[in-house]
């Protein structure tokens, strides 16, 4: 391992990273250092507040309306996009019209407190450009005073338009941007983003199974540049390129202003046989043409990568196979537990089973983290996020999903960094969670192309639109 990147993701006064669900919640909830507000004359005071819990607990995002005596959202707000300093949330008020846009900073350009802003007319034009809301990021200008929003476009082959907002104070300017990226051979078709980061002063649209294309928009005209990612894990190419969303096996991340980590999920594979092997074999039985090996799922691995923008290379950082991650304990579940005898109850005690047991999907990158989304059983609706801590390999805990959340194409779940608060700095609600203790390595890593040899029949990934 690079001890030259352990220090550069470890560093000291780094950024605390949490785990935000998307889906807003419109009750009441004490102010903190995260509250800002901001008035509007058809509602009153609209107000923001996020509940952070350290990992592996989940924090929340509040929005309310003190002035009102009613709910005026017809829905939950819900959390479009992320960055380090930035939160874009859209609420749908009650009566007509586009819902209404609204761009939340941990720390404001003159009194570095939390701001909330309103982006006005912003929900209309969406509309009327058909842009998707969810391909949308921010980017402060030099003064730090102003914002470009960013929206994406595609065009015919691999070029794009690139909506740019530009909010000043109170107002906002739209212009539009039409460029054409000079991909590598392998990517002409260009980029489909999953998602959209920010580092310094430049978007990047992430296509998760290519690279991310990074546009400056404070410059004018916008400067675009292609960063590939790494290769898709030998399985991964094998058996899932262009199958399913790239969000059921990798994210990326950007913090810092230079630094880009992405993580992948592997599914690893094993033969077996179908049937015994005979010490008796009769000539009826000969048939050199019948398959009697069977390739079957026996574990997943996580490795994660690491690059400085300025870099023409990525570097791997951490390397965990499932087997290494020991037990986790559930609470009892119709497909984990036997229903008893008659006349007895069903057990109330957790159950403890190796992590490997679960089907396991959606990586998400949180620093030293990585959060994922495990069911028993890929049809179940009850699932867990399942914290592992990269560097020491070990689960961090494990925390039930909100019931009616699908972490399938939009994440409900998104990892955001509290600049301003450290570890430990929760707002002292009680956790949601009590830690799941290490219980020790139980396999050495495989090597790196070896992919084979395992054969405890274990669970892996879910497959989010078929069983393969």
């Amino acid at each position: 391992m690079d001890l030259r990147l352990a220090a550069a993701s470890r560093k000291i006064g780094r950024p605390d990273y949490v785990l935000l669900c998307t889906y807003g919640c419109s009750d009441a909830v004490d102010i903190n250092k995260t509250t800002a507000c901001v008035s509007l004359s058809k509602m009153g005071c609209i107000k923001v507040t996020i509940s952070k819990q350290d990992l592996p607990s989940i924090s929340y995002f509040h929005v309310t309306c003190p002035d009102l005596t009613e709910n005026p959202f017809t829905q939950s707000p819900e959390i479009l996009w992320s960055s380090e300093n930035f939160i874009l949330f859209r609420v749908h008020l009650v009566g007509p019209g586009p819902p209404e846009f609204f761009l939340y900073m941990v720390e404001g350009p003159e009194f570095k407190r939390p701001m909330l802003s309103l982006l006005p007319d912003f929900g209309s034009y969406c509309v009327r450009e058909m842009l998707d809301p969810y391909l949308v990021g921010v980017v402060p200008d030099d003064d730090g005073k102003s914002h470009f929003v960013t929206a994406f476009k595609r065009k015919e082959s691999a070029d794009c338009e690139l909506h740019i907002y530009r909010l000043e104070g109170s107002t906002g300017t739209w212009s539009k941007e039409h460029i054409f990226p000079d991909f590598p051979s392998w990517a002409r078709s260009g980029v489909f983003p999953d998602k959209v980061v920010a580092l310094g002063q430049e978007v990047g649209y992430v296509d998760l199974l290519k690279g991310i294309l990074f546009c400056n928009v404070v410059k004018n005209p916008v400067k675009a540049h292609f960063i590939p990612l790494p290769n898709l894990l030998p399985n991964n190419q094998h058996y899932f390129y262009e199958e399913l969303p790239g969000q059921a096996i990798r994210d990326v991340t950007c913090t810092d202003s230079y630094k880009i980590m992405c993580v992948e999920l592997e599914d690893l594979f094993g033969f077996t046989t179908r049937i015994p092997d005979p010490d008796v074999l009769h000539d009826f039985e000969v048939d050199p043409s019948m398959k009697v090996v069977k390739h079957m799922r026996v574990g997943w691995r996580l490795v994660t990568w690491y690059r400085e923008i300025f870099w023409d290379h990525w570097q791997k950082v951490c390397k965990i196979h499932v087997d290494e991650l020991g037990e986790v304990s559930l609470p009892p579940h119709g497909r984990t537990e036997p229903l008893p005898p008659k006349n007895l109850k069903p057990s109330s005690r957790a159950k403890k089973l190796p992590l490997s047991d679960l089907q396991t999907a959606c990586p998400i990158l949180c620093g030293d983290y990585v959060c994922l989304l495990s069911k028993w059983d890929y049809r179940d609706d009850e699932a867990w996020i399942v914290t592992v801590d990269m560097w020491k390999k070990a689960v961090r805990g494990l925390v039930r999903v909100k019931d009616g959340i699908s972490m399938r194409l939009n994440p409900a779940y998104i990892s955001f960094v509290m600049k301003n608060y450290r570890k430990g700095e929760s707002d002292g609600r009680s956790s949601l969670v009590k830690d799941t203790p290490f219980h020790g390595k139980r396999c050495l890593f495989p090597a790196e192309e070896d992919t084979e040899g395992f054969d405890n029949g274990t669970k892996r990934t879910i497959w989010l639109s078929r069983p393969p």
